[in-house]
């Protein structure tokens, strides 16, 4: 950070050599994490409230992660999924955005890239 004149700017210093391979590089796509529920912090996986091939509604009770002796209660973030398979271990520790569970893509649904 540079600071000049009363402006601050953002300033990237590079040799030669990284600017002309920097400029020949993509920037990276985000994946595509919409079917996965995620740990939100380390933890333990306490239990699950669902099972393979339910179907699930918007903020419904998925599972319990332990954390500093805090209950915190994992909620669905999508209407009528179906629960595909459940990644998590019961009294396993978790670290944190650890798949817990997936959904099952819909057959219309394409794939991510």
């Amino acid at each position: 950070e540079l600071t000049m004149y009363g402006s601050d700017l953002e300033v990237l210093v590079m040799s030669p050599g990284e600017y002309e391979l920097a400029r020949l590089m993509r920037e990276p796509t985000p994946a595509d994490l919409g079917d996965f529920v995620m740990s939100p912090m380390p933890g333990t996986l306490v239990s699950f409230t669902v099972k393979e091939g339910d179907v699930v509604e918007l903020d419904q009770e998925l599972c319990v992660v332990e954390a500093m002796k805090m209950q915190n209660v994992i909620r669905s973030h999508r209407a009528g999924a179906t629960v595909g398979r459940l990644r998590g271990e019961v009294g396993a520790s978790l670290k944190a955005d650890e798949i817990l569970l997936e959904f099952e893509r819909k057959a219309e649904e394409p794939m991510a890239a």
